[in-house]
């Protein structure tokens, strides 16, 4: 059981980075609608992301630690 905890956590921090790569590559895309709509739109996919974290299945989890990891990718594009 302890085997697979540390196999997750490792899983968790690589779908954050992938998140947080994919969406830097793309951020500059959407700065024509404006660095503060852009600001205000990933603060909820933050809240969303944070959200889909707090259900109990590792899987659900993914998913909000990519889409947290990708709006982090966003920031480090939108808020130099």
């Amino acid at each position: 059981m302890t085997n697979m905890l540390g196999e997750w956590s490792t899983l968790l921090t690589v779908f954050t980075t992938f998140g947080a790569m994919i969406s830097s590559l793309s951020a500059s895309f959407y700065l024509k609608f404006g660095k503060w709509n852009l600001i205000l739109f990933f603060n909820v996919v933050v809240c969303i992301g944070t959200g889909l974290c707090m259900v109990e299945k590792m899987y659900v989890i993914s998913v909000g630690r990519f889409i947290i990891g990708g709006a982090a990718g966003a920031f480090s594009v939108i808020c130099p």
